[in-house]
């Protein structure tokens, strides 16, 4: 049986102040915006495998890797339930998000 659940990570977040355009701080923000238009497919082949695609990029494949990984773990541990799949991508990339931004922190 497949199954197929497409998710947009967030609705429209409130308007947030950009930092000056030298801080770090920026690179996050314009990931951050780029997730929020992302839409995730996760489907289940016939033979039981979990598959994750997605109809965009954050600009960092690692991340974009790292999502799919964990939206598809949210839908398998939710299942059916739409409002309980969508509160957990919403933590997830929460979670995730907080990751990338200390990686990026060490970095500079």
């Amino acid at each position: 049986m497949i199954t197929a659940l497409a998710l947009l990570l967030a609705a429209p977040a409130a308007p947030v102040a950009l930092p000056a355009a030298n801080e770090p701080e920026v690179d996050i923000v314009v990931v951050a915006r780029r997730l929020d238009r992302i839409a995730f497919n996760v489907a289940q082949d016939r033979e039981g495998s979990w598959h994750c695609s997605m109809n965009g990029s954050s600009g960092n494949p690692k991340l974009d890797s790292r999502m799919c990984k964990e939206v598809t773990d949210c839908v398998r541990k939710k299942g059916a339930a739409d409002a309980q799949v969508k509160a957990c991508v919403t933590g997830t990339k929460e979670k995730v998000l907080a990751r990338f931004r200390k990686e990026m922190a060490r970095r500079k």
